[in-house]
């Protein structure tokens, strides 16, 4: 790895590729030596949990870590940054919220948890997708049902203006 670092500086793609191989060290090297953030996106879409885990520990941001905790399919883990004082309604870079996550990964209960803490049912992200846009666009019948039972507002437009559920 010395060799090779000096001939190519680090960057993003290095750690992109570390999080992919869930080469901690290299994870962690990338972070201390080089300042180059770890994606949490990319943590949970190659499920390095600990990659993720490395994250908060370094910059306790709770509420980023929060919104990207459902792609791990542990509820104890989005359990953890609720009881732990994380704002229901965190939105990352895409202003997506946890609970649009949470939906998309069609994890019923989870839903319910978050409701009954407050999420926005009706919360839209970049595109305007509401959490009942993706869980009419995935297919989900049980999620659809339960996000219009609790008030989702089935004629949401996102920014192409076609209501999802009509």
């Amino acid at each position: 790895m010395n060799e090779c670092l000096k001939v190519q500086k680090p960057d993003n793609k290095c750690m992109k590729y570390a999080i992919i191989s869930h080469n901690i060290d290299f994870v962690t090297f990338l972070m201390n030596e080089h300042n180059i953030e770890i994606d949490l996106e990319l943590c949970s879409k190659y499920n390095n949990l600990q990659s993720f885990l490395i994250y908060l520990d370094q910059t306790h941001d709770i509420n980023t870590c929060f919104v990207y905790s459902s792609n791990f399919y542990l509820s104890s883990l989005s359990e953890y940054f609720i009881s732990n004082g994380a704002d229901i309604n965190s939105k990352d870079r895409y202003r997506s919220t946890p609970l649009h996550y949470t939906v998309r990964n069609n994890k019923k209960e989870m839903a319910e948890i978050l409701n009954s803490k407050g999420a926005d049912i009706n919360a839209k992200d970049i595109d305007g997708w509401t959490p009942l846009h993706y869980a009419t666009s995935f297919n989900s019948k049980e999620m659809a049902e339960f996000l219009i039972l609790n008030s989702a507002d089935i004629y949401a437009k996102n920014k192409i203006f076609i209501p999802r559920y009509s």
